[in-house]
């Protein structure tokens, strides 16, 4: 979530390209032209960084509600949307969007994240330590870190050193049993 060029967000765009084919191979599900014709757009304004632009096309298609549902496309176009935000620096939309009636628990990371980023580290502690224990996946690691960040910016130095050693033993032991 930091800003890097083509990182982690490079696989939410294969994925979105990935649904875009599915979708175009449903029988079903196929999409019409004007939304495939925009998923498509979205996908090369990424690649531009056209942030701005990427963000004011998936709030259209995700007007077309009952579409994108049918299509399976919800999830990944609200992640475009957030992340579009992130990285314009417009937390306060993220955190406005974690607060709708169209939000959806997937995106808790970007929340967590927006949260942080507008430095309320108090609340970022206590969300971010009852988050990261959940099933172990890369989420939970960004919760852990956040944790450990936002206890440092309040001061505690001494609990995120602990919680930064956890996690980087944590992250090692995985890496001994992938290389194993």
């Amino acid at each position: 979530y930091p800003k890097q060029k083509r990182s982690v967000n490079f696989l939410l765009i294969i994925d979105l390209q990935i649904i875009i084919m599915s979708s175009i191979n449903a029988v079903n599900n196929k999409p019409n032209d004007i939304i495939l014709k925009l998923l498509k757009d979205i996908v090369e304004l990424w690649h531009d960084e056209q942030y701005q632009k990427v963000t004011e096309q998936c709030v259209a298609i995700l007007q077309r509600k009952k579409t994108i549902e049918k299509l399976n496309l919800t999830v990944p176009l609200q992640r475009l949307l957030l992340q579009g935000w992130i990285r314009q620096d417009k937390y306060e939309k993220v955190l406005e969007w974690a607060s709708s009636a169209t939000s959806t628990s997937s995106c808790a990371d970007l929340f967590m994240y927006a949260l942080y980023r507008t430095g309320d580290y108090m609340n970022v502690s206590k969300q971010s330590a009852v988050a990261a224990t959940g099933d172990e996946d890369d989420k939970t690691a960004l919760f852990r870190n956040l944790h450990a960040q936002a206890e440092f910016h309040l001061n505690h130095a001494e609990e995120s050193l602990v919680l930064y050693r956890d996690l980087l033993l944590d992250i090692d032991r995985k890496s001994t049993r992938l290389n194993s």
